[in-house]
């Protein structure tokens, strides 16, 4: 059998969890290491420099990720 080419997410039932201070994850899918997530940033949030990139969200935000691999961080000077 076929996998859809669509997937449709009741993301209203799907609970919020806290990642770290004033960030909340609401995962989608998850398969294997790639998922879908939705990602909530309370004013002023910030995730640490990780793979290529650090975050910070001055008035908060709402973003859509989708993801492969993890989050592991990064020493400083590499990128």
């Amino acid at each position: 059998m076929t996998a859809p080419a669509s997937l449709y997410v009741a993301a209203a039932g799907r609970p919020w969890v806290e990642r770290r201070p004033d960030v909340h994850w609401k995962i989608l899918y998850e398969d294997g290491d790639r998922r879908t997530i939705l990602m909530r940033y309370e004013p002023g949030a910030v995730i640490p420099r990780h793979r290529q990139h650090s975050v910070r969200s001055a008035g908060g935000a709402l973003v859509l990720a989708v993801m492969s691999g993890g989050t592991e961080p990064v020493p400083d000077g590499r990128s």
